[in-house]
């Protein structure tokens, strides 16, 4: 008998640590994007759509933002704003089918890590090509180095945690920091501002109105060189 699945059946696979971990470290992701994604997920899921090739469709979309820098400037910053939006939501949709399905794999992690640092590759790199190609933002020459500079931060900081788990002493709070023992002040201070970063949509729709670049890249360089260091914190804290 081919199972129908309901966002109910979707929600239930939702574990209470999955939960507890978006809920503090990423509760933009917790508040707006996981509420609808329980419903779009049992649609692809009834639809006979695996978890793995929404996760392709999701790096194809990602490999493929550079091009809105063929179109103008505010535009160009309007469709980039949208198309995280869309992505967000794909990266919450294809987990849940995962676990919903009873469908979750190694290579499904793979897929999945490899496709989120391509995304922020490819998310700072459109912002450098639409900057490059709009006179009037291109003011200040260093714009596309700290675009740049923030897609090495905010990768280098991924694949510091990929390496730190695959060591013995590693635990699973350098990652998801779900043990009460794990929030002291510096990690709340830090879960308040990481979820910032699911906000980068608004702030680039916000460029678009009050034409103010300036603030959006330093926003995107600072958050990212406190992605970096607060990781590297962490990691050395739980492995010394």
């Amino acid at each position: 008998k081919i199972k129908i699945y309901t966002s109910k059946d979707v929600q239930e696979s939702y574990s209470n640590d999955k939960q507890q971990d978006e809920k503090h470290n990423q509760w933009l992701i917790y508040m707006i994007f996981r509420p609808c994604s329980f419903v779009i997920s049992a649609v692809f899921l009834n639809f006979r759509v695996t978890a793995n090739q929404l996760t392709m469709v999701s790096l194809l979309f990602c490999l493929a933002l550079p091009l809105v820098c063929f179109l103008p400037g505010k535009p160009a910053f309007v469709v980039l704003a949208l198309s995280i939006c869309i992505f967000y939501l794909l990266d919450c949709i294809d987990g849940d089918m995962a676990r919903a399905s009873a469908n979750v794999s190694i290579i499904g992690h793979y897929l999945d890590f490899i496709t989120d640092v391509i995304f922020r590759i490819s998310c700072y790199f459109a912002l450098v090509l639409i900057i490059y190609v709009t006179p009037e933002y291109t003011k200040t020459s260093l714009y596309w180095a700290y675009c740049l500079g923030a897609a090495w931060f905010t990768t280098a900081a991924r694949l510091s945690r990929i390496f730190a788990k695959s060591l013995a002493k590693a635990d699973k709070e350098v990652y998801s920091r779900e043990s009460k023992d794990a929030f002291n002040w510096v990690d709340r201070v830090f879960f308040a501002v990481s979820s910032i970063d699911h906000a980068l949509p608004i702030f680039i729709f916000s460029m678009v109105f009050f034409e103010n670049i300036d603030w959006l890249i330093w926003w995107i360089f600072l958050y990212a060189l406190a992605d970096f260091i607060f990781t590297q914190f962490i990691i050395f804290k739980v492995l010394r």
